[in-house]
């Protein structure tokens, strides 16, 4: 799962700042909590509020511009002149000539770990890896690197078979990844396993998506989860079927996918509709399923952005409290989305470390927690206040501030 994630010098964020998914010393909602094998306790979910522009996606966009590098490896791009040309800096002063840094600390496989860097356009500056097994023990060194400087473990240096050479463009990450050492591995795979969704982009892309789900529904078991998730929110899908379609001149042939309906006046009977003919927010949220779905069995991160897009607020309300059910989210799975709606934004819902801010101050974007926010008297904010209200009265920061109000003649 994820523990913590910081980044400084990308997009709108100038300085450095730090999501913690740790939980914090409060009372409210235990069940939204869950421990490590250290007995350390962690969040369920959290959500991410603020205005348009002020740098939601930018946040979520960070953490998918670090998992691509680190999956980057067999790119084409790996010896280029210019590895990082996707790379974008804060652009409003001199920052854009200086370098960004991406760290993050993760729990996999009853191991905690700390991995970062820090790069420019064309090379790495900084690299390190960090893994601690015991509660009690202080973070283990597992390699560090600056500009051309190389520390490695001595497991390590005995697991190299071979000499090898670094590149300055290279994650050094990357260059031991061919290599039987485990701790790389681990690494690696919690990225492989760390699934990010931008709504529009992803969700969908129904072509990109269709032969998955059709994959997806051979199992019975997710179909019997799929189908009884739909009926708990008034979804009236019985069924679904696939049928093959052969596609002129070529071998391959495609999934059609076909949601079965009870016929009106008659039960024995089912209508099937193609699933392009379902509404958006139905067919967001079965597509979102597939995700959640292994979040829950595998119990791994699933970050969204705009989870809220498209779906009705008793819907995602319904989404949320399945992360936070512990006998539906057995393996402790962790839901961290963006959103907008204030529906769910409730101390009944949410513990106050759970709910965080994006402002936007002279162009550079902030990143705070309820929990830490303090009010204009320089007090914390109580577990009694009303979020959604609050927040839209401009108590949190973070809404849009309009320079004139709208006039109805």
């Amino acid at each position: 799962m994820l523990m913590q994630f910081s980044v400084r010098n990308y997009k709108s964020f100038r300085d450095k700042v730090t999501f913690d998914m740790s939980a914090t010393n409060i009372h409210e909602h235990p069940g939204n909590t869950f421990s490590t094998d250290f007995d350390e306790a962690f969040l369920k979910s959290s959500v991410i509020y603020g205005a348009n522009a002020y740098g939601k996606s930018n946040f979520i966009n960070a953490l998918s511009f670090m998992k691509e590098k680190v999956l980057n490896q067999n790119s084409i791009e790996t010896l280029s002149p210019i590895r990082f040309k996707d790379l974008t800096p804060y652009r409003f002063d001199d920052s854009r000539n200086k370098s960004s840094e991406f760290d993050i600390f993760f729990h996999y496989e009853g191991k905690d770990y700390q991995y970062g860097f820090i790069l420019d356009e064309k090379k790495i500056d900084e690299e390190w890896l960090y893994c601690k097994d015991n509660i009690k023990e202080e973070y283990n060194e597992i390699f560090k690197r600056k500009d051309s400087d190389i520390e490695l473990i001595d497991t390590i240096k005995n697991s190299l078979t071979v000499n090898f050479e670094i590149y300055e463009n290279v994650l050094l990450l990357n260059a031991l990844s061919p290599f039987k050492i485990d701790e790389i591995r681990k690494v690696i795979d919690w990225f492989l396993k760390l699934k990010i969704l931008n709504v529009e982009k992803d969700i969908f892309d129904q072509w990109l998506y269709r032969e998955q789900f059709a994959e997806k529904l051979k199992d019975e078991i997710y179909k019997a989860n799929l189908l009884r998730m739909l009926r708990n929110v008034d979804i009236d899908i019985e069924d679904f079927l696939i049928k093959k379609d052969k596609i002129s001149d070529v071998d391959n042939s495609i999934s059609i996918i076909l949601s079965m309906h009870k016929k009106k006046d008659n039960d024995s009977q089912q209508v099937p509709l193609l699933f392009e003919e379902e509404s958006g927010g139905t067919r967001k949220l079965i597509i979102l399923y597939n995700y959640i779905y292994d979040s829950f069995l595998n119990g791994t991160p699933l970050i969204v952005d705009e989870l809220d897009s498209r779906l009705h607020p008793l819907l995602l309300r319904f989404i949320i409290l399945m992360y936070h059910n512990p006998e539906i989210n057995q393996n402790n799975g962790q839901l961290i989305y963006t959103a907008h709606d204030t529906f769910t934004l409730t101390r009944e819902i949410f513990r106050r470390d759970q709910v965080w801010f994006v402002n936007k101050e002279n162009q550079v974007s902030s990143l705070y927690s309820l929990v830490e926010y303090k009010d204009i008297n320089d007090k914390k904010i109580r577990n009694d206040a009303t979020y959604y209200k609050d927040y839209l009265l401009g108590k949190y920061n973070a809404i849009p501030r309009f320079k004139e109000k709208c006039k109805q003649d």
